[in-house]
């Protein structure tokens, strides 16, 4: 049988409209369950005065990935052809919400390319993207960029921006659900959230092909109540808080290189929160073992943070974010007032004043770092 070639895979050197392809970009976590893995090929693109990011749809991956049970392949490839639309959709309502601390989108077509079995591209255009904080952290790699994110104050002030890009996405009812180390992107123009494939929009203009009441992101960096279809009062309330969760974990995996769920899993022991859900547990009954566990995980976090005049400031954001019980996560003054508990707006302002903080510390120790 001969073999089939995609075009997709092939793109580098190629034209797709007025888009010429340079290079391919790995923008991947390998260990990642993030639902849609492997469902995209990025390219570095210019049009030759713009230089952008096109991410292309993986037609091989849409025709030999597994099937969930029961499922056929014809249901899998239109869900996944429905969800890469949605997120061109939704990329364009967010640069019409002026979302500055989200991608940038700049384009997105089809074209047909002679020469392959499947010649069907599929693309979204958005702004170049330099490495993603999995990549950053990794000092093997793009040794200048990781040089300054080792540095707390660099790092808070990449969790700032990123905290103020899940803002303006709440505030136009979206829900991103995979605030992951891989779609944290930094670009020309700063650190920006990215990838809105899996994202919730409640916003009727832009029709979301999701449940909205089942979680929809990564599993390795998922929230307690995800695995035990815990709801809080609304939709709302509901996915905005394991946005929340999975930003104070970003915080962690920025501090640890760990996800905050490995570990609090890690004090569990052989009863891991998956373990414990696969078991029929309700998120009430494992809600005391959690909260044990979750208390060693921030001790021993606690004891990372390398400045003491910071370290509680800090705790208090993540602790915030993460606690495990998401009806008394948020800020302390924010539970007290009727602003919703996932507001983020006084954590903006907090790692605002600690990446200040942070670096004037750093310049009275070891004078100018940059």
């Amino acid at each position: 049988m001969e073999k089939v070639t995609y075009a997709c895979l092939n793109l580098c050197g190629k034209k797709i409209h007025d888009w010429e392809v340079l290079s391919q970009l790995n923008l991947e976590e390998p260990d990642s369950e993030a639902p849609l893995k492997d469902s995209a090929v990025y390219y570095n693109v210019t049009n030759g005065d713009v230089k952008a990011c096109m991410k292309v749809f993986n037609y091989e991956y849409a025709n030999n990935c597994s099937l969930l049970f029961g499922q056929t392949r014809m249901e899998y490839l239109r869900d996944a052809t429905t969800a890469f639309s949605y997120e061109s959709a939704l990329a364009q309502f967010c640069n019409s919400r002026h979302a500055s601390n989200v991608i940038i989108y700049l384009d997105a077509g089809e074209v047909n390319l002679d020469g392959f079995s499947n010649t069907t591209v599929s693309y979204i255009v958005y702004e170049t993207i330099e490495a993603n904080v999995y990549q950053l952290l990794d000092f093997s790699r793009l040794a200048e960029i990781a040089a300054n994110m080792k540095v707390l104050s660099d790092k808070l002030k990449s969790l700032h921006d990123i905290t103020k890009g899940l803002n303006q996405l709440h505030s136009n009812s979206i829900s991103h659900q995979s605030v992951t180390p891989v779609n944290v992107v930094s670009t020309s123009s700063g650190m920006k959230i990215a990838n809105l494939s899996t994202a919730l929009c409640f916003d009727t203009q832009v029709k979301c092909p999701f449940d909205l009441i089942r979680f929809n992101g990564d599993w390795t960096y998922a929230p307690p109540e995800a695995f035990f279809a815990h709801q809080q009062k609304t939709e709302k309330d509901t996915m905005f808080q394991m946005d929340n969760y999975m930003l104070g974990g970003l915080i962690v995996y920025y501090l640890t290189g760990l996800s905050l769920n490995a570990i609090v899993d890690q004090f569990l022991g052989a009863n891991t929160m998956d373990e414990m859900s696969k078991q029929g547990r309700t998120f009430e009954s494992i809600l005391p073992d959690l909260v044990n566990a979750y208390d060693k995980a921030i001790n021993m976090i606690g004891g990372i943070i390398p400045n003491e005049e910071i370290r509680s400031d800090l705790i208090e954001i993540i602790t915030a974010l993460t606690y495990p019980d998401p009806a008394k996560r948020g800020d302390k003054r924010t539970l007290a007032l009727v602003t919703p508990n996932y507001d983020l707006q006084r954590t903006i302002t907090k790692l605002d004043v600690l990446e200040k903080k942070s670096r004037l510390i750093s310049l009275k120790i070891y004078g100018n770092l940059h």
